[in-house]
């Protein structure tokens, strides 16, 4: 069993059959994150242990193991949203006759060269697990300043739309419309 701590290289190279599982721990922080071009997460904290679990006929089972904090901005407010990650993922790769990264339970490496940058998956195995929708649970911890905009600028006469469509968003601009004026009172 190999392990090692916190690499910063996120490439793993499988030109030697290896016999025993291997333990690789990574922390996914800040860094990584601003290198993920149209990365949805704006930062973070992640650990991630990743076991490669050598099977017959040159194959491998990889555990990835994520665990942290990372953040993304709340739709709501556009402030920043620390949201906890708890995610467990399988993979496994096998090495054949030419690099096929498109599937999405195994990759196959060429024979000649198989080695691979897992810097993409390491990334969209966590942004896979974020919830559709980030918001604050609460509104008052929302930015008030955005809320008050968003409040501010809700047009009195809307077009036409189905009731229920119209209702809800109503009753969500109602509700942030007393959160802003609670907080308001609160602090006067």
């Amino acid at each position: 069993m190999t392990d090692r701590k916190d690499r910063k290289d996120f490439t793993i190279d499988f030109t030697h059959y290896k016999t025993d599982a291997e333990h690789l721990e990574y922390r996914l922080g800040d860094d990584f994150f601003r290198t993920i071009e149209g990365s949805q997460i704006l930062g973070g904290d992640v650990r991630l242990a990743l076991t490669i679990t050598p099977l017959p006929d040159h194959l491998y089972d990889l555990e990835f193991a994520y665990d942290g904090v990372v953040t993304v901005p709340c739709d709501r407010c556009l402030a920043p949203l620390e949201l906890e990650m708890g995610v467990d993922e399988l993979m496994s790769v096998k090495i054949g006759d030419s690099l096929d990264d498109e599937n999405d339970e195994f990759i196959t490496l060429p024979a000649q060269e198989p080695v691979y940058d897992f810097t993409w998956i390491f990334y969209e195995l966590l942004a896979l697990h974020l919830p559709l929708q980030h918001a604050h649970e609460d509104p008052k911890d929302c930015d008030q300043e955005m809320l008050k905009y968003l409040v501010d600028t809700i047009p009195e006469e809307q077009p036409e739309q189905s009731p229920s469509l119209a209702e809800g968003k109503d009753e969500l601009f109602r509700k942030l419309r007393e959160a802003v004026e609670n907080k308001e009172q609160n602090n006067q």
